[in-house]
């Protein structure tokens, strides 16, 4: 199974990055998104490095979602850098709108925190 791996922490950002397998389905999802999550205990602000990643299914982009709509709510972000071919399957289902998606790690980087519409409380 592919694993995310954690790279060291930028200490003036406070990100993590992550680095996704190359290949996201419904086998590895949930593991992606219990390393999201993990990451998310010590850092709210999360790149999740997908360049190298050339196939993802729902099961992934809906894993990401619930991470970053997660993060979202505590205040941070998932950013995703992944090629333009990669966001537009993200954005078929408005996946793209639960995280922020850039082109390369250094936008990723020096990103301001989203400015979000604010979360309506379930009622």
């Amino acid at each position: 199974m592919n694993k995310l791996f954690e790279a060291p922490r930028s200490t003036q950002d406070d990100l993590t990055v992550l680095t996704a397998p190359t290949e996201i389905d419904i086998i590895n999802a949930d593991r992606l998104l219990y390393d999201l999550m993990s990451a998310a205990k010590s850092a709210p602000m999360i790149v999740l490095d997908m360049t190298a990643t050339t196939f993802c299914d729902s099961s992934g982009f809906r894993r990401m979602s619930l991470a970053g709509d997660h993060l979202r709510a505590i205040g941070g972000d998932l950013r995703v850098v992944c090629s333009d071919r990669m966001h537009m399957l993200l954005s078929i289902n408005q996946d793209d709108e639960h995280l922020s998606v850039f082109s390369n790690m250094t936008e990723a980087a020096i990103a301001s925190p989203s400015l979000t519409d604010e979360l309506v409380p379930a009622a």
